[in-house]
């Protein structure tokens, strides 16, 4: 299946970088854009948010897209998404869990494919930085 380019029209070629495979106009150096590749494809996908191309990646989960332009997202944070572009669901924590460091709220989240529950509260912990806790069945292993 042949891709254009959304810029110029012509023909997107597949590459191999560094980072791995994606998909660059053929019309490069004149025209510079570029799709991140999700299993051959590139990604036309995009944020539901604010508007900009997805990025992939695959996990032991499988294939997922995402977005890390945290500054247009209302919440602050990377959104992910599906192989399809579909937000993924959140995760729900077995309650409301705090830090017993700071005592701060503790946020669930996926940490490499894996839940996991973090405090932001960097200036409340000695060391400085966030503090990860494993989890539990949906409550995090203090």
């Amino acid at each position: 299946m042949e891709y254009l380019c959304e810029k110029c029209q012509k023909p997107l070629q597949r590459k191999h970088g560094k980072n791995g495979p994606f998909w660059s106009c053929s019309g490069y150096p004149e025209c510079k854009f570029s799709l991140y590749d999700l299993g051959g494809a590139p990604i036309t996908l995009r944020c539901s948010e604010c508007g900009e191309l997805l990025r992939g990646g695959a996990n032991a989960h499988g294939p997922y897209t995402y977005c890390l332009n945290k500054d247009k997202h209302s919440n602050g944070q990377a959104h992910f998404f599906d192989a399809t572009g579909q937000p993924r669901k959140p995760l729900q924590a077995n309650g409301e869990f705090f830090c017993p460091e700071c005592e701060g709220a503790l946020d669930y989240i996926m940490v490499k494919g894996k839940p996991a529950f973090i405090c932001r509260n960097e200036k409340g912990h000695e060391s400085g930085v966030a503090r990860f806790f494993s989890d539990n069945g949906g409550a995090p292993q203090l």
